[in-house]
């Protein structure tokens, strides 16, 4: 169950990250790709992105609470969830070993890389498509 907890959030807070790429306020903020779609599309869009933050809010509740839980029936999930690493003597017999060798770092610096280049992009077409004031 925490695996899908997880993956919940992620994708919620993936959701999330999109539709505010187009998300307008009308007053002050915009994304950075709102400009590039019709109004009311944004507009639906602003709606949809105002409404998951209360699943997001609800998806990290549940999950805190089932951390509590977990807690109180003497098993603690909060350094396995900091550290990466759990306990051997908690681990059932058939658990994998875990693979952490220079070629699963340099797929994560890649991975980095990607994401970094592509918020860098997404800044300057912002800054692009904003009005100047000056």
């Amino acid at each position: 169950m925490g695996a899908w907890s997880i993956f919940a959030m992620l994708c919620m807070v993936a959701y999330q990250s999109i539709t505010g790429l187009f998300a307008n306020d009308d007053i002050m903020v915009q994304g950075p790709l709102a400009a590039y779609v019709s109004s009311d599309l944004s507009a639906s869009l602003t709606g949809w992105h105002k409404w998951t933050e209360y699943i997001i809010y609800g998806l990290v509740g549940l999950h805190i609470v089932a951390i509590v839980i977990y807690r109180l029936r003497g098993k603690n999930l909060i350094r396995p969830m900091i550290t990466g690493d759990i306990p051997a003597n908690e681990l059932t017999p058939d658990t994998p070993a875990v693979e952490d060798n220079g070629k699963v770092r340099l797929a994560a610096l890649l991975l980095a890389i990607i994401c970094g280049s592509g918020a860098w992009w997404l800044i300057r077409l912002a800054s692009q498509a904003a009005p100047s004031f000056g």
